[in-house]
């Protein structure tokens, strides 16, 4: 096989940030294994992520969030176009809110659709305005909005990876993506860190979340309750006997409680 330049875009790489960042680690290290040269353009890294990688650092204005966001992707897609508008990498795999890519795989999937299911999931149609109001009064909804809208319709076209068989619809239906420019590939499962025999700490942290011997203890993860679905759980939590949930995230929990 021959080696290729690639180059993996995303704002910051620093695996402890989310399952993107972790995802583009893994990935990097995966392809450099294989013998291509791999390079991550972005305005962060983690040096023990990096171990190694080449670099090229953007730099991005810090606030508004709005400017940040377009400064990066601007310039990542300048930075990664060869001179005379010759391809500098053999292919430009973007992750994130960037540019100019060769293969885009979206880990949040639309952001298009995520704005309309969370102006779904609000109970009354005076939450659902007020929702929709404030995105549009919002510049860094107008600026994701912008990037996306070109992410979707650059020519040409890129191959695009859907991590689930919903955001592979997303791209067909709410994108208009033709199905042969869409590849399925869902995130896989890192055996070594999540398998059955890793049961050590297992109990203390079971006691230490009060749930008593054989008493269930289910995990949500997520930081918008809302979209992600905290209500519908909390009322089959009701349904079970004995049961405990353990919400993890960094929304407000008392009007959940």
């Amino acid at each position: 096989m021959t080696p290729l330049r690639v180059a993996l875009v995303l704002e910051r790489f620093v695996p402890a940030l989310g399952g993107t960042e972790r995802y583009a680690a893994g990935l990097a290290r995966g392809l450099s294994a294989r013998g291509h040269a791999v390079t991550v353009v972005c305005s962060e890294a983690d040096p023990a992520a990096l171990d190694g990688l080449a670099r090229v650092e953007i730099p991005v204005a810090r606030l508004p969030k709005a400017w940040r966001v377009w400064s990066f992707a601007s310039r990542a897609r300048e930075a990664t176009a060869g001179p005379g508008g010759s391809p500098k990498y053999d292919v430009v795999h973007g992750l994130q809110k960037s540019l100019g890519h060769d293969v885009f795989q979206p880990h949040t999937g639309s952001h298009r659709d995520s704005l309309r299911a969370a102006r779904r999931a609000r109970p009354s149609a005076l939450g659902r305005a007020a929702h929709a109001a404030g995105k549009w009064l919002s510049a860094k909804q107008w600026v994701f909005a912008a990037i996306e809208r070109r992410q979707y319709t650059q020519a040409p076209p890129p191959v695009f990876v859907a991590v689930s068989d919903l955001v592979r619809r997303q791209m067909l239906e709410v994108h208009g993506v033709p199905a042969d420019r869409v590849r399925l590939l869902p995130n896989p499962v890192d055996t070594t860190r999540l398998h059955p025999g890793l049961r050590a700490g297992r109990e203390e942290t079971r006691r230490a979340r009060g749930a008593g011997p054989g008493e269930p203890l289910l995990l949500f993860a997520g930081h918008d309750f809302r979209l992600k679905g905290l209500e519908p759980a909390l009322r089959a939590l009701a349904r079970l006997p004995a049961a405990r949930l353990l919400v993890a995230g960094r929304e407000r929990p008392k009007p959940w409680q």
